[in-house]
Order: structure tokens, then sequence, then C-alpha cells
């Protein structure tokens, strides 16, 4: 009659397991490395807040904004400290003591130190808002804008949010945009325009982009060798577990 050594079986058992762990979690590595790690970066603006300059003409805003420019000459925008309004208005700032504003189809621009690259997804974000003393519409209208400068002033509008915020409210607003071959080399240009009120507030503009790394061909080549490695010591452990057995019958 056959019989099992028990001790024998149990330490084949966590010898050939470990090399299996082992293999898998080199397996997995290798395949993530392969598809590449996501990256995201932040994109620096100027002035995301609006902080400057401080008011010195008016009591509370200031025509035109550190590092931006207006769209329209003729069509005021800036900075506004709602705190320093008598009597003082909301929302309040997101971040610090102002925000940024724009009169009806005015706006704010700025074009940034980096260009667009093919293939890379952009992500966009800021702050709509809607004074608490406006009585001219029930909700503010205004817009994020991401796109580039065709020549000296043409701007090209590739990724937008709108916003309808009420008085004395801001809302979120992002989107994201995927470049394209015909954006490589552009620089990007960050727009925020007021699109059917007598006024809409701005604050905290954010610009992101993301990349997929993918590792140098000889990383991979080596993860993969590890894996060979790997399989070969289980399937090796595997041929004498079932040798000892054999013995033991």
């Amino acid at each position: 009659m056959r019989t099992t050594n028990i001790g024998l079986a149990r330490r084949t058992l966590f010898s050939v397991r470990p090399l299996t762990g082992w293999a898998a979690l080199l397996l997995l590595w290798s395949c993530a490395g392969a598809a590449g790690v996501v990256a995201q970066t932040v994109i620096v603006i100027s002035n995301p807040s609006f902080e400057s300059p401080p008011p010195t003409v008016f009591p509370d805003y200031t025509v035109g904004a550190t590092d931006w420019t207006r769209t329209r000459s003729d069509v005021d925008a800036g900075t506004f400290a709602p705190g320093l309004a008598a009597p003082p208005v909301t929302p309040a700032p997101i971040h610090g003591v102002q925000v940024g504003y724009a009169n009806g189809s005015g706006g704010l621009q700025q074009v940034l130190a980096t260009n667009f690259a093919a293939g890379y997804t952009y992500t966009f974000s800021g702050y709509i808002g809607y004074r608490s003393d406006e009585v001219n519409a029930p909700n503010g209208s205004g817009a994020m804008q991401l796109g580039y400068l065709d020549g000296a002033s043409v701007f090209s509008v590739l990724a937008a949010q709108a916003a309808a915020p009420v008085p004395g409210q801001f809302n979120f607003v992002t989107g994201t945009y995927l470049a394209t071959a015909g954006d490589q080399g552009r620089a990007i240009v960050v727009r925020l325009v007021d699109t059917a009120s007598v006024q809409v507030l701005f604050d905290q503009v954010q610009l992101s982009v993301s990349t997929s790394a993918i590792p140098e061909p000889a990383a991979v080549a080596g993860a993969m060798g590890a894996v060979a490695l790997a399989w070969a010591a289980w399937r090796r452990g595997r041929s004498r577990a079932r040798m000892r057995s054999r013995d033991c019958g």
C-alpha cells in the first residue's frame, strides 16, 4: 500500500508557492512598466488668484491684472476686492483677498511659457462667480477657455467650460483637452471671459498636463528576463517535488 510523507509534502508545498508568487509579482511589474506610468505636472499660471495689483485708484478694484491682458481694450477687466466694497459683497475669494472680474463681453487672458505637446492631456479648472449685489440678471454667465493665439490677436478656442452662477456664489468648472499634432509647439493661452453678464468674477485658475511615461526598452527587457528566470526556477522546483513524491510512494 502507498504511503505519503506528510512532512515532505508540506515542505514541498511551501517551497513552490513562494516561487509562484515572485513570478506573478515580477510579471505584473513588467506589464505595468510596459504600459507606462501616468504623470501629472502642474503648469505655472502667474497671478492665478488675482492678488496683484491691489486697488489704488479705485476703492475696491483695478482695471487690469498683473501678468494678464484684457481681451478687449474697450471693456474693463481686472482685479476686485469684495471685502473692500461698500457694503462688502459675496462671494468671498476662494483664495486670498481678491478675485478677477470682467464686464460684459470682456475678459482676461494669459499667454503661458509652456507650449502644447501632441498626445498630452491638459486639465484646466477655475471658479466663475456672480456678485451678490447684481440686479440685472438672475444668473451670471462666464467661461474658462483653453487655446492659442493664431497670429497677434486671433484666439482659437480648443476647449471651454461655462458656468451660470447665482448671485453671491462661485461655480467650479473644469475640463480636459487632448492636444493634436496641429497644436504642437503653440503657446498655451488661458482665457476667462464674460459671455452674457454685466460682470462676472474669476478665481484660482489652474492648469496641469498628464503624460504617459514609457520606460526604456532595456528596462522592459530586463523585467521580462527576470520573469523568465523566476518561471524557470518554479518549474525546476515543481519537477523536484514530483520526483520526491514518487520516491516516497
